[in-house]
């Protein structure tokens, strides 16, 4: 039996009313169990998204799944969330038995095969797992739907780049000069030796997720100084 694929409008109305629905389950929720808004506490919780977003970027390097945490289609950005928060909690897991890995090579003694040492580390790496996959998990079903529509607006450096709008700049330091070139074809100037092969590429798309984390954090600072001067 074969499946077809979703159609394009079909997967952007579901799972935009997915992330509605959650904002909307999230705020009853708030509401009912911890007497509060949800929005309010999204505003003024900052640091507390801030640490659990850490803890995920752990296992985002190198993955292209988080390029879908910057995306305006709303199943893409649904299936990032679910993939970056599996891939979490599987890197949280335990080595078997018979996949542990030999120890590395330490130069100096840092207690590492201390039966005490070991013991209270293995006790208290359960617990820190534990936080930190609360943590994770509370990212993905509280934060994650409202960031999506604040995303919106902080992606946008970060996805006018990917698109090739924004033009890649370099710089070279050396004996305290710093030199800048931009370009539209990166090649060719490294081809027609203007450019210096130590040069450093500056762009929203080395790391687009953490761009558009730095523009998020932004945009709730002055939404919380326009909050407070409001209220």
């Amino acid at each position: 039996m074969r499946f077809r694929r979703p159609r394009p409008r079909l997967a952007v109305f579901v799972g935009f009313l997915i992330i509605v629905g959650m904002v909307c389950l999230n705020r009853w929720l708030f509401r009912v169990a911890f007497r509060t808004d949800y929005f309010l506490w999204y505003l003024k919780n900052g640091a507390l998204i801030s640490l659990a977003t850490g803890f995920l970027k752990l296992v985002w390097d190198g993955m292209k799944a988080r390029l879908g945490l910057i995306s305006t289609h709303p199943a893409a950005y649904i299936a990032a969330c679910l993939q970056l928060l599996g891939v979490f909690t599987l890197s949280l897991s335990p080595a078997r038995r018979r996949q542990r890995l030999r120890p590395k090579e330490v130069a100096f003694d840092i207690g590492l095969n201390s039966a005490a040492s070991r013991a209270l580390d293995e006790i208290l790496y359960f617990f820190l797992a534990f936080v930190m996959l609360l943590l994770c998990v509370g990212w993905v079903l509280c934060v994650a739907p409202l960031v999506y529509f604040v995303t919106l607006v902080a992606g946008v450096p970060a996805r006018q780049e990917l698109r090739g709008k924004l033009a890649p700049t370099y710089i070279h330091e050396q004996g305290g000069q710093v030199e800048v070139f931009e370009t539209d074809e990166e090649i060719d100037l490294y081809a027609s030796g203007k450019m210096p092969e130590k040069a450093v590429g500056l762009s929203f798309a080395r790391d687009p997720f953490a761009v558009t984390q730095a523009m998020t954090a932004l945009i709730l600072w002055l939404a919380g100084l326009a909050y407070g001067m409001i209220k």
